[in-house]
């Protein structure tokens, strides 16, 4: 599938089969799918609304500047899913952090809603899209891509989670199960340890010169040797939704 890079459909842009929204926190994912259905998901991909489309044959969802959103089928099919909202003026269509999606007016206000509002997983953004050298991803933080789809979470429990849009587990540490997590430590010689009065995992992995871990917007987590830019250790998760 592709991603359009915006959280919004604004009046006049169409989604096309097999392309996607998605909240600004990237945990919940507005898909036209391939075979007709409009599906949100939310966290673990859990389907939290859809059109009920499914088997149909669509061209593409318009927000039309009339104000309307609407499903259109292929060849003579016409309309066969809308929100029922002409006259809004200078609509918006947006899929919001709670994991709702809402049409939105010009000034702000709420026409049409799915009312599909999600539950909050929790986790501090750290800020950034890596660690350098001797810095740490502590309990409860996450890194996140820089365009917001992927997210590398160290849990309390001591697992580490790299989430795909939706809040996908796309690849673990395998670590969950311990107390006193401290965090995860990107070490000066490469190797990325997990902290919890002494260390419960790590990529063992080590090398010479400056490294650095990255969360990159193909969905695969890497150490690089920032000197030459070779990978020194990586998930292994590039391009998976």
């Amino acid at each position: 599938m592709t991603y359009l890079g915006t959280n919004q459909l604004a009046h006049g842009r169409r989604m096309y089969p097999d392309q996607y929204i998605l909240s600004a926190d990237a945990r919940y994912v507005l898909t036209l799918q391939g075979d007709g259905n409009l599906v949100m998901y939310g966290p673990g991909y859990t389907p939290l609304w859809s059109t009920g489309t499914g088997g149909r044959s669509v061209d593409s969802l318009l927000v039309q500047d009339d104000g309307n959103v609407v499903l259109y089928g292929t060849g003579s099919q016409g309309a066969i899913w809308s929100t029922a909202t002409v006259g809004v003026g200078n609509a918006s269509f947006q899929v919001q952090d709670d994991g709702n999606v809402v049409l939105y007016d010009g000034n702000g206000v709420a026409h049409w809603s799915t009312g599909a509002k999600g539950h909050v997983t929790g986790g501090v953004y750290a800020g950034s899209d890596v660690r350098d050298a001797d810095q740490w991803l502590h309990t409860n933080e996450y890194l996140k891509s820089s365009d917001g789809r992927y997210a590398l979470y160290q849990q309390e429990d001591g697992n580490l989670v790299l989430w795909s849009p939706g809040g996908r587990v796309q690849w673990t540490s395998g670590s969950a199960g311990h107390s006193g997590v401290e965090g995860l430590l990107q070490q000066s010689d490469g190797n990325l340890v997990i902290y919890a009065h002494g260390a419960i995992w790590s990529s063992n992995v080590t090398g010479s010169g400056t490294f650095q871990l990255k969360v990159q917007n193909d969905g695969n987590v890497v150490v690089y040797n920032t000197g030459n830019g070779v990978a020194l250790w990586a998930t292994g998760t590039a391009g998976r939704i």
